[in-house]
């Protein structure tokens, strides 16, 4: 109860800095479950909005979980968690650091040197969505993930119900556009 608590503070808090005015609910794919927030957030505070709810930007593993992630973006461009921050060229998942195995690049990229260094989903003009590396201070919708408790393998279903709160920023009512449903 107390963990519970400290993430709520955690989440409040995070809240009341950042502008996140959706309902969001977590999506069970494999061993995982994911969240895509539309609300647009450089990397790096979507980083901290993910790690608030006690997950991470997502880390694409294959190619069965790439076509799940793109089926929640709704093709429209979204942070995921690896970036070559650390050292230009060497992409890498964040939190914690994993080598990228699975890539699903467009043909042209990386391709924006020191100016891009962070990845996401892009829906580049007359080709197919594919991952992008761009500038990480621009603002994006995002996907996050987390490991599923039950270790489950499921494919597609959401949570609700039992484990869900509604969190609203401070001084904003539930009908007007700045509230979240979170499920834990």
């Amino acid at each position: 109860m107390a963990i519970l608590g400290a993430l709520l503070l955690i989440i409040v808090f995070t809240l009341n800095t950042i502008d996140i005015g959706v309902c969001v609910n977590w999506h069970s794919f494999g061993s995982k479950k994911y969240m895509f927030i539309e609300e647009k957030l450089n990397w790096f505070d979507a980083q901290t909005v993910c790690q608030a709810m006690g997950s991470r930007l997502a880390h694409v593993m294959s190619a069965d979980e790439n076509r799940f992630i793109i089926s929640m973006t709704n093709n429209t461009t979204a942070w995921i968690g690896a970036a070559d921050i650390h050292q230009e060229g060497d992409w890498t998942w964040y939190n914690p650091l994993t080598e990228i195995n699975f890539t699903y690049w467009q043909k042209v990229q990386p391709n924006n040197g020191r100016i891009s260094n962070c990845m996401c989903y892009y829906k580049f003009p007359s080709t197919v969505f594919k991952w992008a590396d761009e500038p990480c201070a621009k603002a994006y919708n995002f996907v996050c993930e987390k490991v599923k408790e039950d270790h489950g393998h499921d494919n597609g279903s959401s949570s609700s119900g039992e484990n869900c709160m509604k969190m609203c920023l401070q001084n904003s009512k539930e009908d007007d556009g700045k509230c979240m449903k979170i499920c834990l």
